[in-house]
């Protein structure tokens, strides 16, 4: 029995008999090798034409035939027109010969359906793996061969005198359409379910995904996010200025144009962070601007860590950056808040590089106290030097002590774009953050939180979690971070180079098709629509408050976190 697509007969209506008798007989007389597909409707792109086959026989060595059916009230003239008979006796114009219709139906096919093959099996390089043809069904009357036009032969006909032996006609239609030549070889089965169910039928079952519901969130979220860049306009004019927000008030979009409102200005500007991973992202903003340039530098503007700006200054100077290594964890720290530093005053009274017209800061609760009397040595005019801060004192985690220097106004963001209402709450909980959510942020999916029994279980929950993610709620390796407060070999994640089935990125610049692992220090200033926040112990020092307020607030969208102790 042959499988029917759909799987019952069509409703009576007009014309409908034929087409319901000819239905019966094809699953009765066909093996379950056939797949029969009962009006098929297509749209021909190329020329926005619909079109509709009443019958479609697919066999994976057979090919495919596209069967036109018609009932017994049907008639040609001599001058080749075709009449639809009514029962009340009056005749209706068929808009089309019923050969050409049948012919043209499976010409549209082939080629729509050769358009699509690339995408679902690229290695057939656009052959079309079936033969194909046509034929015309009159189930319910006899054809007089004589009646039959020349393009039309009585063995592409399907009459009344064939419905007891169907089986046998419709294997001798394949024949003749195959003729001699050569037919394609036979997809294998697993390239032939592919074709019916991704090329010719795929299904459409539409279900609300999370992945779809964050992609509705996140172009909702950055619309709102622009609506800050207004008020940047009336306060970037004041040569020293410092603007504090809480994680999520836009600080980082209002720094970039900051950046490039200075550099539309005519002025060189620096950009500037602490963390390298944030630098990247500021970096990839700046080269996409007109005129932008490879490593995040345009014409105007270059992106630097301040570590990275003091690597650039011993280079210059002709020396080595030679970084303390060892156990002597002392010299280290001197190195990068003393050293360091003078290496870049050294090459600014130098000339070796800068100075710049205009310095904007992101992140600047991480610079130490003695390194803003450097900065302002950057700057070409001391006095007229544009200098915009942008900071938040709760995000300091690096133990220096948020020490910006009273040199201007404040101008305070009190908004927050980033995150979900129910994540929001969250993280209150947490802090007491000055701050408020946008009235229009989307409410969002519960906080999951999970108690770390186990590395083993915990691994196993995380790896259950993302694949229900990207399996069945459509979200991308890309949306998804594991952030936890030590290196990846000093985490729950140590000695695995994939989860999940998928690989496991280290550099937030470079994660395509990947879940990132990143520490929270290294993610600061950076957000994901999906964090994952694992190994939080309240008795790590590098788990503290502020460190569990900013993990948290890297979360747009969906937050998992999975504690060693109970909450």
């Amino acid at each position: 029995m042959a499988h029917m697509i759909p799987d019952a007969p069509p409703e009576y209506g007009p014309g409908m008999g034929a087409e319901t008798a000819l239905y019966e007989a094809l699953r009765a007389e066909l093996p379950d090798d056939f797949f029969v597909y009962h009006g098929l409707r297509y749209l021909e792109v190329e020329r926005a034409s619909e079109g509709e086959a009443d019958f479609l026989i697919l066999h994976r060595e057979h090919g495919l035939l596209c069967v036109e059916c018609k009932g017994k009230g049907v008639r040609r003239t001599g001058s080749g027109q075709w009449f639809r008979m009514c029962t009340d006796g009056k005749e209706w114009p068929l808009k089309e010969d019923p050969f050409r219709q049948a012919q043209r139906t499976v010409k549209d096919l082939v080629r729509e359906l050769r358009d699509r093959l690339p995408s679902v099996l690229p290695h057939l390089k656009g052959r079309f793996p079936f033969v194909h043809g046509h034929a015309v069904a009159f189930p319910a009357a006899f054809v007089d061969d004589l009646h039959l036009p020349l393009d039309a032969p009585r063995r592409i006909v399907i009459d009344a005198s064939d419905m007891g032996r169907l089986g046998a006609k419709i294997r001798d239609l394949f024949d003749l359409w195959k003729g001699d030549r050569p037919a394609p070889g036979p997809l294998e089965k697993w390239e032939f379910d592919k074709f019916r169910k991704q090329v010719l039928h795929p299904r459409l079952h539409l279900v609300e995904s999370l992945g779809a519901q964050l992609a509705l969130n996140a172009q909702r979220m950055v619309r709102l996010t622009n609506e800050q860049v207004g008020t940047l306009k009336g306060i970037v004019s004041s040569p020293r200025l410092k603007v504090s927000g809480g994680a999520g008030t836009g600080k980082t979009v209002l720094a970039l144009e900051a950046a490039r409102m200075l550099a539309g200005q005519g002025k060189r500007v620096l950009l500037m962070c602490y963390n390298k991973g944030l630098a990247r992202h500021l970096a990839r903003a700046v080269s996409g601007w007109d005129g932008g340039g490879e490593g995040g530098e345009s014409q105007a503007v270059e992106v630097h860590t301040f570590h990275g700006l003091c690597r650039r200054a011993c280079e210059s100077l002709g020396r080595p950056f030679d970084v303390p290594i060892g156990s002597d964890r002392q010299a280290a720290v001197r190195f990068w808040n003393e050293s360091a530093p003078m290496m870049l005053l050294e090459a600014l009274g130098a000339g070796k590089l800068g100075p710049w017209d205009g310095i904007v800061i992101d992140e600047g609760q991480d610079f130490a106290g003695d390194w803003w009397a450097v900065i302002e040595e950057s700057l070409k005019d001391k006095d007229a030097g544009r200098l915009v801060v942008f900071y938040d004192p709760r995000q300091e985690i690096f133990d220096r002590g948020c020490s910006i220097p009273d040199f201007g106004p404040s101008f305070p963001l009190n908004c927050n774009f980033r995150n979900t209402r129910i994540i929001f709450q969250a993280i209150r909980e947490v802090v007491d953050v000055d701050m408020e959510l946008h009235p229009r942020c989307p409410e969002g999916i519960a906080v999951d939180r999970h108690l770390q029994k186990s590395r083993r279980k915990a691994l196993e929950t995380i790896e259950a979690l993302l694949r229900k993610y990207i399996e069945a709620e459509q979200i991308r390796p890309e949306q998804i971070t594991i952030l936890t407060p030590h290196t990846k070999a000093n985490s729950l994640l140590a000695g695995i180079d994939e989860i999940a089935g998928l690989p496991i990125a280290q550099d937030p610049s470079d994660r395509r098709g990947a879940v990132l692992h990143t520490t929270i220090g290294k993610f600061k200033g950076l957000e994901s629509d999906v964090v994952v926040f694992a190994d939080i112990d309240p008795e790590d020092e590098r788990c503290n408050v502020n460190a569990r307020y900013v993990a948290m607030s890297r979360a747009r969208q969906v937050l998992h976190e999975f504690w060693k102790r109970a909450w």
